[in-house]
């Protein structure tokens, strides 16, 4: 049986879910803030790889692929972090909504509904107004396409610095670039799945 909350406790409960909830919204600004500054910033190295591709004389552009990488890196571990965080918070007010157990506080768990692609009513003028994300985004989460987003970055940088490490070994060592790029994908397929039985057998 559910235990009768005092209006001390309610109101503790309110004020903690106004404070969660600013914390949602301000975590996801933050998000959003560097991730936009890391789009930016691997625009403007690749930028710069577009100009060092016409000096013969200077391998600067397997320096900035290799900059990019790490950018990427980076902007990868962030965005994880945030959208973790972001989580946290999203279900941390969610707790809190919960014990209010108000039927007009609901704007989280029927926010979780409509972002799974779920149709919600909403009550407005007196009337219940049924509404749902457009059909074409039911189904995408932002932070699959935020990731997508990484990885197109990442792979133009991984294919211009392989690009750029087999011009420059070329001096030394002929090797068709499809068979140079075959033993590079082998290797770094080899890491991943290395890195990825580790992760599944951690503590």
């Amino acid at each position: 049986m559910a235990t009768m909350l005092s209006d001390r406790e309610k109101e503790d409960i309110r004020v903690g879910y106004q404070v969660a909830a600013s914390l949602w919204a301000y975590e996801g600004q933050v998000a959003w803030m560097a991730y936009s500054s890391l789009v930016v910033a691997n625009s403007i190295v690749l930028a710069a790889q577009g100009a060092t591709l016409r000096l013969p004389w200077l391998s600067a552009d397997v320096l900035l692929s290799a900059t990019g990488i790490l950018l990427c890196a980076i902007w990868f571990l962030l965005t994880l972090r945030h959208f973790a965080i972001h989580e946290y918070r999203v279900k941390s007010t969610r707790e809190l909504e919960e014990a209010l157990r108000s039927e007009h506080v609901k704007t989280v768990s029927r926010g979780a509904i409509f972002s799974g692609g779920d149709p919600v009513v909403l009550s407005l003028g007196g009337a219940e107004t049924p509404d749902r994300l457009p059909y074409a985004v039911r189904r995408i989460r932002g932070n699959w396409l935020a990731f997508l987003v990484i990885g197109i970055f990442s792979s133009v940088h991984a294919f211009l610095f392989l690009t750029g490490i087999h011009r420059d070994v070329g001096k030394y060592c002929s090797m068709p670039l499809v068979q140079w790029l075959a033993v590079v994908a082998a290797v770094i397929i080899m890491l991943l799945v290395t890195v990825w039985v580790w992760w599944l057998n951690r503590d």
